[in-house]
């Protein structure tokens, strides 16, 4: 029996992201995603952060969800910067003739990451508030059950 406890500590250790600095997720209503919704995320208090950090964004979709990509309107206030980081990104889930792409997980929910297009170098310690909107036609998005965000170490 301690063997398997031990086994168990092991494998939870060596799984352990020693690149995430922060995360969190937001689950969508089951009636959909509306367009006018933004989702905001905001750090503790960052301290002591890498020389070079991403920020990327956790996808959790049904199989019901209707498009083969997903545009995100997003915006990042970094502390003590005046204007923040706007883009919107274009996330590709499945190929042209209907197949989930390679590296979205899992079966009846579908699970995918999505980064901001540029790095933050030399980023500044303090609260990080990220805000994310559906950019799509549809008002209310459906097949959404959540969107995360992070901030992951640049290796």
């Amino acid at each position: 029996m301690k063997s398997l406890f031990f086994l168990v500590v092991i494998l939870f250790l060596s799984s352990c992201n020693k690149s995430f600095i922060y995360g969190d997720d937001t689950d969508i209503n089951t009636n959909g995603w509306h367009k006018d919704s933004i989702l905001v995320f905001k750090s503790d208090s960052l301290t002591d952060l890498p020389s070079i950090i991403k920020i990327g964004f956790n996808i959790r979709n049904n199989i019901d969800y209707y498009f083969s990509n997903m545009y995100l309107f997003v915006e990042i206030n970094i502390p003590g910067k005046s204007e923040s980081l706007k883009d919107t990104i274009n996330h590709i889930l499945m190929t042209p003739d209907g197949y989930w792409l390679e590296g979205i997980e899992g079966s009846n929910i579908k699970e995918s990451m999505v980064y901001y297009p540029y790095a933050i170098k030399n980023p500044p310690d303090g609260i990080y508030t990220i805000k994310v909107q559906q950019g799509m036609r549809d008002a209310l998005l459906k097949g959404i059950v959540s969107i995360g965000s992070i901030i992951e170490k640049v290796e």
